[in-house]
């Protein structure tokens, strides 16, 4: 009778523990999902508000160029993050004070741009800047905290940056409709708050276990979070960081490869693609949200649909890109609808690197490695972005010099 008794306690113990280690891994997943939101949510709007940012009005249907390239936007919004990428692995500041940073910079970013006005417009660029150094500190901080958890929170991860764009990019061109760009502006500050509730009360931290329990615990690490003692290892050397990052290569070159295409297509071609139902601003604006959509649908496929060969999606970006750059000298495309068909599809193959990058990283890199792994392989699409930007200025006004009209 009373090993009996004793066995039924056991049994409900296991199941209290198997429910509350469910509970925790529902939680860490719409964290990290909101997290993921949260933290593209200011770069992706920044990117729509190029116009507004810019202060060039919303531009006319005449086909004429807009005096400046949203390079130039796209350049402000990510050199800032790429310099964060390339020092924050090096950096080891405790995981709070980052999250903190982030909601600060985020806040001041909105602030700050939707303050701008032509005639001052370093202000809206250097709200810009903010939310690049949030943007930059969060991806790093976050990825690299995602390696104390089970594996399925990267796709979460990955899943809310794709929603990031199509919320960012949708509300923003939806709520300009109605509301002023400053206004639109300041209520995104609900965002970076969001982001705030997310880390300190929704996520469920990595807890030290016991000596007792630290067997059970690590055994049952593909349900619940790992402690970070059973998942960083040894602290690495600075030599030791950079001797790693060798073997990281063949992540990061296919990411930076794909970055680099379809930014040099969204930031430097598609504000010349113009027809003439829509004003040059309002066009690309919903060119932006259109491209986000295909980002999320493939950033939250990697449950459903692996692609190791991570080379395939580079080769498709680039033949996209030359295909773009074809269409802004000679404008052949006979509807802005085609176009926007094509910039979903560029926005799939976008999505798809990054999460099937990062996904197949976690399960390829020794636990020991993964955390430093996860943040500096973050660096490559910031580097793709940032040659992007440079790219997309320099190309601005040779094709606008040299384009053919598009005969209406």
């Amino acid at each position: 009778m009373t090993n009996d008794g004793t066995m039924d306690e056991m049994r409900e113990f296991d199941d209290n523990q198997a429910e509350t280690s469910t509970r925790e891994k529902r939680r860490n997943l719409i964290a990290f999902w909101l997290l993921g939101l949260c933290n593209n949510f200011g770069y992706v709007v920044m990117l729509s508000a190029a116009g507004h940012i810019l202060g060039e009005g919303s531009g006319s249907k005449d086909g004429k160029c807009k005096p400046s390239s949203a390079g130039n936007v796209l350049l402000a919004n990510i050199l800032p993050a790429l310099i964060i990428k390339i020092i924050g692995p090096f950096i080891n500041l405790k995981i709070h004070l980052q999250v903190l940073l982030v909601v600060i910079v985020d806040v001041a970013s909105f602030v700050l741009t939707s303050s701008t006005n032509p005639d001052v417009k370093w202000i809206g660029y250097s709200g810009v800047v903010a939310g690049s150094i949030g943007s930059g500190l969060g991806e790093i901080a976050f990825l690299k905290y995602s390696s104390h958890y089970q594996t399925n929170v990267v796709s979460a991860w990955s899943s809310g940056t794709g929603m990031a764009g199509v919320a960012g990019a949708g509300a923003y061109a939806l709520m300009i409709l109605k509301l002023s760009d400053e206004l639109t502006l300041r209520l995104m500050i609900a965002i970076p708050i969001l982001l705030a509730v997310s880390f300190w009360v929704i996520l469920e931290h990595p807890r030290e276990p016991s000596s007792e329990s630290h067997e059970n615990i690590a055994e049952s690490s593909s349900v619940c979070c790992v402690p970070s003692s059973t998942q960083s290892g040894p602290t690495l050397s600075f030599s030791q960081k950079l001797k790693l990052m060798q073997p990281l290569l063949k992540y990061m070159i296919p990411l930076g490869l794909v970055y680099f295409a379809e930014y040099f297509i969204n930031q430097g071609l598609t504000d010349i693609i113009t027809f003439n139902i829509y004003t040059p601003n309002t066009q690309y604006t919903w060119y932006q949200t259109c491209y986000q959509v295909g980002v999320f649908i493939s950033r939250s496929s990697v449950n459903i649909v692996h692609i190791r060969h991570l080379w395939i999606m580079p080769i498709l970006q680039i033949i996209n890109a030359v295909f773009f750059t074809f269409e802004a000298f000679f404008s052949f495309i006979p509807s802005f609808w085609i176009v926007v068909v094509l910039i979903v599809y560029e926005g799939l193959l976008g999505g798809a690197s990054y999460v099937n990058t990062f996904y197949k990283l976690s399960q390829d890199v020794a636990p020991q490695y993964k955390e430093f792994s996860m943040g500096v392989t973050s660096l490559a699409d910031s580097t793709g972005i940032t040659l992007a930007a440079f790219a997309a200025i320099g190309a601005h006004n040779l094709i606008c010099d040299h384009r053919y009209p598009r005969s209406h």
